[in-house]
């Protein structure tokens, strides 16, 4: 999810094993980028994505999830600004770059201008980066979805209404849940026969005590899906099945 409202979503065929990129708008539903595949077609991942540029980034090796070097794209130009093979990204702040690379029993780490790939700092101080990791998680606007137990209620109502629709049902694992003002967002694996599950999903109005939406969003699993959904600005982003990403807006 990028910081202008865009969804990037990645895909592989599943019988050469090629991955793609699509980039949609989150509130028009129009595509963007469709279908792209940089250089690498099969080993390539993103690391973030800020001012509709793309970080891919490439895997040392194919069958480990090192990642190695970064990939800057344009979405608006269709091309790479940039590349560099020999640092790994670590995070994202501004219009920085955290990076890294590894010596022989330590990381040095430096900062890279994000639009040109130009160096800003050779050497970064572990202090100085535990600082600089704090504000990239202040900076931070979606909301993840965390496990729900008794224990970790951080809003008592909600933990009531998760508690009440979970002990009507049978389920496997922890719910999961995010509270966004007046909202709670939460998902369950319900039990089915024969070992499958069900991954049920509700949207519900804390202060009326309501069900404002709520759905099936996968059925006849047979593993525990996680992340199923996330939070970003007024939107709610729900993974349904293998194929399919509803958006939903937040209206008061």
């Amino acid at each position: 999810m990028s910081d202008t409202n865009k969804l990037l979503i990645q895909t592989m065929d599943s019988k050469t094993r090629e991955v793609f990129f699509n980039y949609f708008d989150s509130y028009s539903g129009k595509t963007i980028l469709k279908n792209y595949q940089p250089d690498e077609k099969y080993f390539v991942g993103v690391e973030a994505i800020q001012n509709d540029l793309i970080y891919f980034h490439k895997f040392a090796k194919p069958d480990m999830p090192n990642h190695k070097g970064i990939i800057a794209f344009s979405v608006s130009s269709k091309e790479i600004l940039w590349e560099n093979e020999e640092l790994e990204f670590y995070f994202l702040l501004n219009d920085k770059i955290i990076c890294r690379k590894q010596l022989f029993d330590s990381w040095n780490y430096k900062a890279l201008d994000s639009k040109s790939g130009v160096c800003l700092d050779e050497e970064i101080s572990y202090d100085k980066l535990l600082e600089l990791r704090k504000q990239q998680i202040i900076n931070g606007s979606n909301i993840l979805p965390v496990n729900f137990n008794n224990t970790n209620p951080d809003n008592r109502t909600a933990s009531d209404f998760i508690e009440d629709a979970i002990n009507a049902v049978d389920i496997t694992g922890y719910p999961e849940y995010a509270v966004c003002d007046n909202l709670l967002v939460f998902n369950y694996h319900e039990k089915q026969k024969k070992g499958y599950f069900d991954n049920q999903f509700f949207i519900v109005d804390l202060v009326r005590k309501k069900t404002l939406y709520s759905d099936k969003i996968n059925s006849g699993l047979q593993n525990f899906v996680p992340d199923s959904f996330f939070i970003k600005d007024d939107l709610i982003f729900i993974l349904k099945n293998k194929n399919e990403v509803k958006v939903l807006q937040m209206k008061e």
